[in-house]
Order: C-alpha cells, then sequence, then structure tokens
C-alpha cells in the first residue's frame, strides 16, 4: 500500500515526522508546510518546518525530501542557503543553525551523493532523520 502514496502525500509524512521530532527535542515548530502554518522565506527558498529553541534562543530549520526530489539544483541551492544560515541575535548569536533533513527511504545514497557534492559531508549543524 505504501508504494502507491502519492508525492504530495509522502512530503506531507515527512513534514509531520519532522515536526514530531523537533517537538521530542523540546523545540517549539513555529511554522510548517503542507496545511500548516506556512514559513517565511529564508532569502528566495521557504523552509518546509521552522523550530525554536526558546532556552537558548536558536533557530532549527527543516527539510521534508522525497527521493526523487534530492538531486536537483533547485534542492542544492536550497541545501546551501539552509545550511549556511548563522543566528545574528539573541544568546545564540554567531552558531551555525541546526539543519534537518528528513528523506523517504530508499534514498540514502542519493542524499550523501548530494551533500558531498556540496562539501558538507562533515558538517555538524546537518543532521539527516
Amino acid at each position: 500500500m505504501d508504494s502507491f502514496i502519492s508525492i504530495p502525500d509522502e512530503h506531507r509524512r515527512l513534514v509531520r515526522k519532522l515536526m514530531e521530532h523537533f517537538e521530542s527535542m523540546g523545540l517549539i515548530v513555529t511554522c510548517a508546510c503542507s496545511g500548516y502554518v506556512d514559513c517565511e522565506k529564508v532569502k528566495i527558498f521557504e523552509p518546509d518546518v521552522r523550530a525554536r529553541d526558546i532556552n537558548h534562543e536558536l533557530d532549527y530549520i527543516g527539510e521534508a525530501k522525497t527521493c526523487g526530489n534530492i538531486n536537483n539544483q533547485y534542492t542544492k541551492q536550497q541545501f546551501q542557503e539552509f545550511a549556511n544560515r548563522v543566528m545574528t541575535s539573541g544568546k545564540s548569536i554567531g552558531k551555525d543553525v541546526p539543519f534537518y533533513i528528513i528523506i523517504s527511504k530508499g534514498c540514502e545514497s542519493e542524499l550523501h551523493q548530494v551533500l558531498v557534492e556540496l562539501g558538507f559531508e562533515d558538517r555538524k549543524n546537518i543532521h539527516i532523520i
């Protein structure tokens, strides 16, 4: 049955899982796409989920990707923008913004290939779910 899930449904499922993951970390989800409150753009890209650690005044960015939507120029530009964000105010000023990527099962090697191509495979602020 899972193989018949349409791409929008799969993306929405991943966004929901990402929101749940952030909440399990004690973060406040401030916005999310796919039928929730849309996020403000970061330059020209709208993150799928944003969350905040109130105590440390640290923002989190999350992006959900299905297998057919990882290895393309748009996603690579999104990853570059989101992975290179730095806090500009609050207690965490100067810290890298944590960037979480959640992907569909079976896309791991494709994501790894893109992260290597971008030089992000060892970045401490990038987390894969």
